[in-house]
């Protein structure tokens, strides 16, 4: 994660309620895992930690912040909960983070259809090539690791996923590197029917509490809970069968 300064409080919406029971959620745009529609929170993920909050007594407070932002924010305290990807870098003894992964996302290699000169299976395939990603993403970490491996790869930064599909049609890299959900979901507003996708990495998301949200063990127990109901059989209807 990057360490960003901050020259203004990070500030989040307040509602008439008590100090303790205002829960700050940072989010980022994980379509269709969480989003923001009509200026409301909304998808899985966001789903899950309003109910999960709402059961444990608590109103949350969702603001949408870029990815690399999340972490920082929620081990300053600036956020109490986030959904990020397990991190054990610096800042990490400062929050805590769920045992078990709540989704995962699926990063894909896409290319164009048919295209014989892009045939990559594994990232071993990747040598010497340029590579188109959205800025402001580090796909986990695996950006770095690739650009470090010694492989030869270079990254071209698009600033939308619609500029990422025409500098792929326009030929300015053999592949674009980016999550398959959000890919598919711009497909149609790029003007594109189908792309070639490879997948190359499954990454897990957790729920991340700052040490100094109120209660931090008790709330990441109500968040865990939450997806605990969520994910819980429900019981079947039963018929009651009158004896002959």
């Amino acid at each position: 994660m990057l360490v960003l300064t901050f020259l203004l409080q990070v500030t989040f919406p307040v509602k008439a309620t008590a100090p303790d029971s205002l829960i700050k959620v940072a989010y980022a745009e994980i379509w269709p895992l969480a989003y923001t529609e009509d200026g409301e929170a909304k998808g899985m993920l966001n789903d899950i930690v309003r109910s999960a909050l709402a059961a444990y007594g608590k109103r949350p407070a969702f603001k949408l912040f870029p990815i690399k932002r999340m972490f920082r924010l929620v081990a300053s305290g600036e956020a109490h909960v986030s959904v990020a990807v397990r991190f054990s870098g610096p800042g990490a003894d400062a929050v805590l983070i769920s045992d078990l992964p709540l989704a995962s996302l699926q990063l894909q290699l896409f290319s164009l259809p048919n295209n014989p000169e892009a045939p990559a299976t594994s990232v071993a395939d990747l040598a010497d090539l340029n590579i188109i990603t959205v800025t402001g993403f580090t796909y986990a970490g695996l950006r770095e690791k690739l650009e470090k491996s010694g492989r030869n790869i270079h990254f071209i930064n698009a600033s939308t996923r619609r500029d990422a599909v025409a500098m792929l049609i326009a030929k300015r890299a053999k592949y674009i590197l980016d999550y398959r959900r959000p890919m598919a979901r711009i497909m149609p507003v790029a003007k594109i029917t189908k792309l070639d996708a490879f997948t190359i990495h499954e990454i897990p998301l957790y729920f991340i509490v700052s040490r100094k949200a109120p209660h931090p063990e008790a709330l990441m127990k109500a968040l865990e809970d939450g997806v605990k109901r969520r994910n819980a059989p429900r019981p079947s209807q039963t018929q009651t069968t009158q004896p002959s």
